[in-house]
């Protein structure tokens, strides 16, 4: 269903422009309840959380699903080894990308991520949320996420 080296071609791309730029928004180490400030969080992601705005499922949906084929694959070509990933951050990082994309380029990242026709504007939007999500999943709840 995916061609491997053009699997492996995204995955080095992105590998390649989140240490370019250093980390995917959001995902810095960081810990954060809902009392704290959001001046340090992108606007879109501080505007969700301020809303309370809650990641579509279709979203978190094609994340995981895109998450657990990244994964098979990974573990496919490198049998034997440990793979260690965090695919959410790979979905924002290749999403980011969607951004910048046309035509078929977009229509196949589109299928490669599971996103279906949903426009750059809304993707936005749900990943916005989806990252206030992870910086204050619950005021009960305090998360700690960092990158290695």
């Amino acid at each position: 269903m995916y061609n491997r080296s053009n699997l492996r071609f995204c995955v080095l791309v992105t590998a390649c422009i989140c240490a370019l730029y250093g980390s995917v928004p959001g995902s810095e180490s960081q810990s954060r309840d809902a009392t704290q400030s959001t001046e340090a969080l992108p606007p879109a992601v501080a505007e969700a959380l301020r809303s309370a705005t809650t990641a579509p499922a279709e979203i978190v949906s094609a994340n995981n699903n895109f998450g657990f084929r990244l994964l098979k694959q990974m573990r496919t070509t490198d049998a034997g080894k440990n793979v260690c990933i965090s695919p959410v951050s790979v979905a924002l990082c290749m999403e980011s990308l969607f951004n910048g994309a046309a035509g078929s380029t977009q229509r196949d990242m589109a299928k490669t991520l599971g996103l279906g026709k949903i426009s750059t504007a809304d993707l936005n939007k749900d990943n916005a949320s989806l990252q206030a999500s992870l910086v204050s999943p619950d005021p009960a709840v305090q998360l700690t996420i960092a990158n290695s």
